[in-house]
């Protein structure tokens, strides 16, 4: 997610000519919450019934979190929507969300999907030796989105997980995003936020447990519930032509003292940057 500021600035600069066109209003409002929530592809649809979309992304990520390692991968980007009235579900793969417009500001979200696990191997470097392994799990959320005024999204959400182990218990995040600029073909929104989670889920991705220590050399710690970071994120979406367009976004994380004083960050990272850049083709 590094590399992708300077193409952000560059499609910024393109669109400067259609600044005083409006997004196309839909059938309801949920295009105009972030795309963190909705997806790339909701602000330019106003249309009730199926949609369907497929495309290619290219993503920059931590090996896994906490790490200072880092690839680079291709990722397919398949979606099926159904939009009515004032709700929308939408697929995409392993990905499933539900959103639901309660009133003119007020919009409820609710997913399921499929987290990805951790194993020693998840370290190129050997850092997660003696550590085990967190198996891939079914992830369960949902949460309110608010929008006090214009263009501006205020989210609570929380997750948790079902399925294999370890028992991740569970992780929330308030988040504040606003549309910088909405127009015609282009939609570009930054963000903040804040997470948090209980013992059982910062101690499951970053403590260490009694076994874990003795296996991996690492000193024992286990995490109380609190704060577990602190984001930016910016997200845009243009569209080339009716049926084409380019997604890409950024979130960079800090985590807490907490979490940074664990044995896994001191050989890892204390921060992580995400990027994806997805080109999308609607049928």
């Amino acid at each position: 997610m590094k590399k992708l500021f300077i193409p952000l600035v560059l499609a910024t600069v393109s669109v400067s000519s259609f600044a005083d066109e409006k997004v196309v209003s839909a059938t309801n409002d949920i295009g105009s919450l972030p795309q963190e929530l909705v997806g790339p592809s909701a602000a330019f649809n106003n249309k009730e019934g199926w949609r369907y979309a497929a495309g290619i992304g290219l993503e920059y990520e931590a090996l896994y979190h906490g790490s200072d390692e880092t690839e680079m991968e291709l990722t397919p980007y398949v979606e099926i929507a159904f939009s009515k009235d004032n709700w929308e579900f939408q697929t995409n793969i392993f990905n499933n969300r539900f959103i639901y417009q309660g009133s003119e500001t007020l919009f409820y979200t609710g997913w399921i999907n499929l987290e990805d696990g951790r194993d020693e191997e998840s370290s190129e470097e050997g850092i997660l030796d003696g550590m085990g392994e967190i198996d891939d799990q079914i992830e369960i959320g949902g949460g309110i989105s608010w929008q006090p005024v214009d263009k501006l999204t205020i989210s609570l959400v929380g997750q948790g997980y079902a399925g294999g182990d370890t028992d991740k218990g569970y992780v929330g995040f308030l988040s504040a995003h606003y549309r910088i600029i909405e127009q015609a073909n282009f939609v570009f929104e930054v963000g903040a936020d804040i997470s948090f989670g209980n013992s059982q889920h910062l101690t499951s991705e970053f403590g260490v447990s009694k076994q874990q220590s003795i296996d991996s050399g690492y000193s024992e710690y286990a995490i109380d519930g609190g704060l577990k970071s602190y984001g930016l994120s910016a997200n845009g979406t243009y569209l080339i032509r009716e049926n084409m367009s380019v997604a890409f976004g950024v979130h960079y994380e800090v985590y807490t003292s907490d979490i940074s004083d664990s044995p896994l960050i001191k050989v890892g990272a204390d921060s992580e940057i995400e990027a994806e850049l997805t080109f999308i083709y609607q049928f």
